[in-house]
């Protein structure tokens, strides 16, 4: 994960050694608290904890959201970064 630019960037650059795997508690830029799981080399889900509130804008692959947060709630996105 790199978060920089006011933007949050999901598996970036995986190592081929770590095809599947999973992080939780990682902290963002801008008051984000991030767990999400890979398989395959792909992402397979993401939990967002907005401690701040801010805007948060996520991004994997050639895929960016930019959606509200309130303070203290938690987004779910699939692989896809569709909302759950």
């Amino acid at each position: 994960m790199q978060s920089h630019l006011d933007k949050i960037e999901l598996l970036p650059a995986l190592p081929k050694a770590l095809p599947e795997g999973s992080v939780s508690g990682i902290v963002a830029r801008g008051g984000f608290e991030l767990s999400f799981s890979w398989e395959k080399g792909q992402l397979i889900g993401v939990a967002v904890l907005s401690k701040s509130g801010l805007p948060c804008i996520l991004k994997y692959n050639d895929k960016t959201i930019e959606f509200e947060t309130e303070a203290g709630r938690t987004y779910h996105f699939d692989g896809l970064l569709n909302n759950k």
